[in-house]
């Protein structure tokens, strides 16, 4: 059988196995955890990275558009606008032509007017040729120059009409350029709006989702962190209740080998005590003990007759005179010897199946309750009626537990085989 230490040292084993195993399965457990936690945050980001594209893609394109569209109504607007100012312009230019023809044509039919008139003066008047002709030259050169200033107002009102045109297209081209400039800009603030305002949303999106990671992970290393706590003190407990176990035990077994040692010892066997204090201390307690039970030591063969005589001044029971013996007041003997005989030629009387015969037979004495003044003089009776062996005990005990006869402690009888 293993020895208490090695019993120990299995148990703690078992409990440090145990307790690796746990400590395995609570890290295999948090690194699940952990693993599925990140993949949620993984996914969750993902999710809100397709969900700020696809609304980002919308939204700019709609942006876009909508400028676009305001910048083309821009476009119409003033390309009506110039499109109305060259059509009154042009309109103008055609009242001028009229004007102008209306007043060549009165010009021209005063002319007329005035070249008959100055025929007919001729003719009146009686005038030659020549100065008809000069004076027809005249009217001619004034009808000349006064056409040619008309024509000369016209071609300047139509000149003014072209600068107020080319005017107009010069404003048309600066606004629609304005227009384009400001709407880009409009659009490019709106685009840079809209790009921030999701992109902030996406910002919260990720920073959510790693808040719920994060409360997520303290918690896995808050479990973890638990278990690791809960199976170290199921260890320490362990070792607790396998060290108060090692001590029971030790103290129990002790208790048992000074018990029985104890026991042993009241006859003279103090091979127990020498197992637990050594032999120089053992064999110390054995002449202690028969100084004080010489009766008891003579009985158990532990000393022989001279011994005897010599501790006590008597003669044994049942042993002849001192003065028929020989010398002695020796040692005794061994308890685990052959029957006692005496010492030096000393017969102890005590004749039966020896010592160990004695052992067993006081052992299960004891365990049936007789007490040593019982014990010794039930032997001191056995021995007087020179017999021993191994007797039945009285009232009713086991086969297997054998003492000596309770009436042997009244000497009614001293031979119950």
């Amino acid at each position: 059988m293993a020895s208490l230490e090695e019993q120990y040292a299995q148990r703690q084993a078992e409990a440090q196995n145990t307790y690796n195993t746990r400590q395995a399965e609570n890290q295999r457990l948090y690194d699940t955890r952990q693993a599925e936690a990140q993949q949620q945050l993984n996914q969750r980001n993902a999710e809100a990275q397709n969900t700020y594209d696809t609304r980002l893609g919308e939204s700019q394109g709609k942006i876009s558009d909508m400028y676009g569209k305001a910048l083309e109504a821009q476009k119409l607007q003033y390309q009506t606008a110039l499109d109305e100012g060259i059509r009154a312009q042009e309109e103008a230019r055609g009242g001028i032509a009229k004007s102008y023809q209306t007043a060549a044509n009165d010009l021209a039919v005063q002319y007329e007017r005035n070249k008959r008139n100055l025929n007919a003066q001729a003719l009146a008047r009686g005038l030659n040729t020549g100065t008809g002709s000069q004076q027809q030259l005249s009217v001619n050169q004034a009808f000349s120059k006064s056409m040619g200033g008309l024509r000369a107002e016209e071609a300047a009102q139509n000149a003014g009409i072209d600068r107020s045109i080319a005017n107009l297209k010069i404003d048309y081209q600066a606004n629609i350029a304005k227009a384009m400039a400001d709407n880009d800009y409009k659009k490019a603030a709106a685009l840079m709006d809209d790009y921030n305002d999701k992109l902030n949303w996406l910002d919260n999106q990720k920073l959510a989702n790693q808040n719920r990671y994060d409360s997520l992970s303290d918690y896995n290393r808050g479990n973890l962190d638990s278990g690791l706590e809960a199976n170290r003190n199921r260890l320490d407990t362990a070792g607790d209740q396998n060290r108060n176990w090692l001590d029971t035990e030790t103290r129990y077994q002790q208790q048992q080998a000074l018990e029985q040692a104890e026991t042993r010892a009241s006859y003279g066997d103090f091979s127990g005590y020498a197992a637990i204090y050594g032999a120089q201390q053992a064999a110390a307690m054995r002449e202690m003990w028969i100084a004080q039970n010489p009766l008891l030591a003579y009985n158990t063969g532990a000393i022989g007759a001279s011994r005897y005589r010599a501790l006590t001044g008597e003669d044994p029971p049942g042993a002849t005179s001192s003065s028929g013996g020989g010398g002695g007041g020796g040692g005794g003997g061994s308890w685990s010897g052959s029957p006692s005989t005496g010492e030096n030629g000393d017969d102890g009387n005590n004749a039966g199946e020896g010592n160990q015969s004695y052992l067993t037979m006081i052992m299960k004495a004891k365990q049936a309750g007789a007490s040593n003044a019982e014990i010794s003089k039930a032997i001191a009776a056995d021995v007087k009626a020179g017999s021993t062996g191994d007797y039945k005990a009285a009232k009713g005990a086991s086969q297997a537990q054998q003492s000596i006869d309770i009436r042997r402690a009244t000497g009614t009888s001293v031979n119950a085989r």
